[in-house]
């Protein structure tokens, strides 16, 4: 026949060890107050979670594009200087000749309208020579 003995456990902890230590823990977690922790301090926590070929990779890839924003943002200041420059050694003059010449286009305007107001008056004398109807 069997027969059934109780074996007793010989595992590191016992029944009562584990209790106190799960006790210990919950203790340490209700002392644990989140907002004593600053950001900086959880955005650190989490460098340890993420790989290190993975740092390494979001590290170079920032870098990569702070070097290429840096450099396209000089080249574009570069082409707007160009641009400016440019067009106010070129456009300024032009501006100016085409405002003297308007200028000049509408002194000759008002003088040929004298010349013919001239004319008309002096015309009209010439005009009365000949026969004129009445009320003219």
């Amino acid at each position: 026949m069997v027969q059934i003995q109780e074996l007793k456990s010989e595992d590191e902890f016992t029944d009562e060890e584990f209790d106190s230590e799960i006790e210990e823990e919950l203790d340490i977690e209700d002392e644990f107050d989140p907002s004593d922790e600053s950001l900086a301090d959880r955005i650190s926590a989490l460098k340890d979670i993420i790989p290190l070929e993975t740092r390494n990779s979001i590290k170079e890839k920032f870098t990569n594009s702070v070097a290429f924003t840096r450099k396209s943002s000089k080249v574009l200041g570069n082409l707007i200087w160009i641009v400016t420059t440019s067009s106010l050694l070129v456009g300024l003059p032009l501006a100016l000749a085409i405002e003297d010449e308007s200028r000049i286009s509408m002194e000759e305007k008002s003088l040929l309208a004298q010349q013919s107001g001239q004319q008309e008056m002096l015309g009209e004398e010439s005009k009365q020579q000949g026969i004129v109807a009445p009320g003219f």
